[in-house]
């Protein structure tokens, strides 16, 4: 008759085993599992370091081991604690099945891949988020990043989010978007592209804003009606804007002109403010700078022009299509004027 211990985590003890001559005695339990850390680089390679592993909620350490080590374990949750030199990386809760092996990985890197349908996606912003980072990524490039779980945002209209996003350790991580359509709004000074017109993207039924393009900008887009506000002097509204799926959606706007000061004036000056009012004395802009110039649309409006606090001039302008509209402080001021 014996006794017999086998030296698991926590042990196994089964007493009265009895071995009869000519016999074999066997001893048969199910109710264990192993469990193996590993610790790699980021080029995935395994690294040894030492690991302590305690039944969760127990703080009692049942066994020091090293990472690639296999233990067997009874059935249930684990906590471990694994030595990374300068500080430590716990896991908690690791289920233990019975006959069952049970991996976990720390470190090691993988890849992250944002796909939009279609094969022409624009360069839309795209940014990850996770342990401590911020990446910005290429939609449909393979981007390395260390093992994890990340957040994913597509500066898409609307922004698209994609949560506990996992990147395994050698493996390729695929998010993929919905089907979308693409946006692009051009403004035009002149014959040429204004590339710095800010438009707003605004869903009309509940006001949301959906995000901010620029003029020249082809954007990821939902498919949907949209409303667009450029920041223009002064502001203009583009109403249902429809974007369809795998469409380009081009919305033009030309006939921006502006409103400036000539070179050999205002040189050097930088206390110098142009002041843009519409013909009911409402300010539309203000604008400081050694050389001011403020893009309009065309039409009537009242210009005043102040060096420091002082006002140097101000009276009506007529803003053409074809060419910008130049204040001469030499000259008096048309109709009313200081």
């Amino acid at each position: 008759m014996y006794n017999v211990v086998v030296e698991t985590a926590p042990s196994l003890r089964v007493d009265r085993v009895l071995v009869l001559p000519g016999e074999v005695a066997v001893v048969e339990e199910r109710a264990f599992g192993t469990l193996t850390v590993d610790l790699l680089d980021l080029e995935n390679q395994p690294l040894r370091t030492s690991i302590s592993v305690s039944r969760t909620g127990d703080p009692a350490e049942l066994r020091f081991a090293s990472t690639g080590d296999s233990l067997i374990l009874g059935e249930g949750l684990y906590d471990v604690r694994v030595d990374m030199r300068d500080s430590f990386a716990v896991r908690e809760a690791i289920a233990v099945e019975p006959r069952q092996p049970t991996r976990v990985v720390l470190g090691g890197s993988g890849t992250l891949t944002v796909i939009a349908p279609g094969s022409n996606a624009p360069a839309t912003p795209a940014a990850v988020f996770g342990h401590g980072r911020a990446d910005s990524l290429a939609i449909g490039l393979a981007h390395p990043l260390p093992a994890g779980e990340y957040r994913v945002t597509v500066r898409s209209v609307p922004p698209y989010v994609a949560e506990a996003v996992v990147v395994e350790p050698g493996q390729e991580t695929t998010v993929e978007l919905p089907e979308t359509g693409v946006l692009e709004v051009d403004v035009f000074e002149f014959d040429t592209l204004a590339g710095s017109v800010v438009i707003a993207v605004i869903e009309p039924t509940t006001e949301e804003r959906y995000g901010m393009l620029t003029s020249g900008e082809r954007r990821l887009a939902m498919p949907g009606t949209y409303r667009l506000e450029l920041e223009t002097i002064p502001p203009r509204t583009i109403e249902n804007v429809i974007v369809e799926s795998a469409e380009i959606a081009l919305i033009e706007q030309r006939g921006l002109s502006r409103i400036e000061l000539p070179d050999a004036i205002t040189q050097g000056d930088i206390d110098l403010r142009l002041e843009v009012l519409d013909t009911s004395d409402s300010t539309l802009a203000i604008v400081n700078a050694p050389q001011p110039t403020l893009r309009v649309w065309p039409g009537s409006y009242r210009v005043r022009v102040w060096r420091a606090d002082a006002l140097v001039w101000e009276g009506p302008i007529t803003v053409a299509d074809d060419r910008p509209a130049r204040i001469d402080l030499n000259l008096p001021a048309q109709g009313e004027g200081p």
